[in-house]
Formats: C-alpha cells, sequence, structure tokens
C-alpha cells in the first residue's frame, strides 16, 4: 500500500485500534522511516493526545464492570450478611467473657459472705448464756456457751443443783456475761427427774 491510502488510518493506528493488514504496512512505512506516514502518525498522536483531554473520564457503570470481570472470568465476591455476623459473633464473645468474669466475681463476694456469717453465727454462739429458772424462783446464772471453729457449741455445767420441774434457758447476753437475763429466752426447756 501506498502512503495516500494509508492516510485515513494514522489515527486508528495512533489510538492503537487499528487492524491488519494496514497495521502491519504503518509499521513497514515507519520501519523504513518514511517521512509522509512519519509525519502523519505524528499528527495523529498530536490529535488523540488533544482528544483524550477534552474528553470527560467516564465511570462504567456496576452492570459493565460485572459483565467485563465476568467475561474475562473474575467472579466479585458480595459479603451480605457476613460483616454484621461477624460482628454479633465479637460481641457474643465479649459478653460471655464478661459474663464469666462477673460471676467469678459474684461467687468469691458469695464466699466472703458465707464467711463473714459463719463468723457472726460463732460470734453469737459465744454470747448466748444458760440459765437455770427453777419453778418459781430466780434464774440462776449456768455460764456461757463456748463454741468450736465450725460453730457448734457444747455447754457442761458442774455444781449447779436445779430441782425438778425447772427449766433451761438460752439468752443472747454481753459477751462477759450477766448475772440475770436481759433479754428474752432464745429458747427454753424443761429439766425432768433430776434430783437436787
Amino acid at each position: 500500500m501506498n502512503c495516500n491510502e494509508l492516510r485515513e488510518f494514522y489515527e486508528l493506528y495512533a489510538i492503537g485500534v487499528a487492524e491488519d493488514p494496514e497495521r502491519a504496512e504503518i509499521r513497514a512505512h515507519l520501519n523504513r522511516e518514511c517521512e509522509a506516514c512519519m509525519l502523519g502518525i505524528k499528527k495523529a498522536r498530536e490529535v488523540a493526545a488533544l482528544l483524550e483531554g477534552t474528553a470527560a473520564p467516564a465511570e462504567p457503570s456496576p452492570k459493565l464492570r460485572r459483565r467485563i470481570l465476568a467475561a474475562v472470568g473474575v467472579e466479585e465476591r458480595r459479603f451480605g450478611w457476613a460483616p454484621f455476623l461477624a460482628a454479633a459473633l465479637a460481641l457474643s464473645l465479649f459478653a460471655v467473657v464478661y459474663f464469666i468474669g462477673q460471676q467469678g466475681a459474684t461467687q468469691r463476694e458469695l464466699a466472703r459472705a458465707i464467711e463473714v456469717q459463719r463468723g457472726q453465727n460463732i460470734e453469737l454462739t459465744r454470747l448466748n448464756e444458760a440459765f437455770v429458772i427453777p419453778k418459781g424462783g430466780k434464774p440462776q446464772r449456768a455460764g456461757m456457751f463456748q463454741s468450736a471453729s465450725d460453730g457448734t457449741a457444747m455447754h457442761i455445767q458442774h455444781g449447779i443443783a436445779a430441782p425438778n420441774e425447772s427449766l433451761v434457758a438460752v439468752t443472747l447476753e454481753p459477751f462477759d456475761g450477766s448475772d440475770q437475763p436481759t433479754t428474752t429466752p432464745l429458747f427454753a426447756a424443761p429439766i425432768h427427774g433430776l434430783v437436787p
């Protein structure tokens, strides 16, 4: 082909869309340093550069993007609910760890409260005092209960005469005891069959 026949393909060659046999012919003329073709391609590249600068950039539509990617074998990944489920899972794990920690703290507090109550029961038992109350008579001090570390208490008193039909009463008294009951008895039990 001669230079006049190739002239109408210079712009297509400059933007890279010319097809064979014209593309091969223009390349051959340029390799031979044909002045007419070199000048024509130079002008075509200038025009292409000007046109490229004046055109507004076009963003392909999402549909076109998906079609192009599908045509070359690339699939778009969609996350859908995955981020929300991951966030919910993370929040749930945080809640589980938090509540397990709270449960441990609650159990420690409960154990401490039980220990305090146990100590108070022991102290209360120490403050219980036994009195022997003869029928129609004045109560006699029978001594203080001595408690064990487990909170149980036993009182054995020797040398107090308790006539028949007397009562044994337990009251809550000051730590040092008292000669007469100062509170209502916690409980009282009759004494039967004893000889004075």
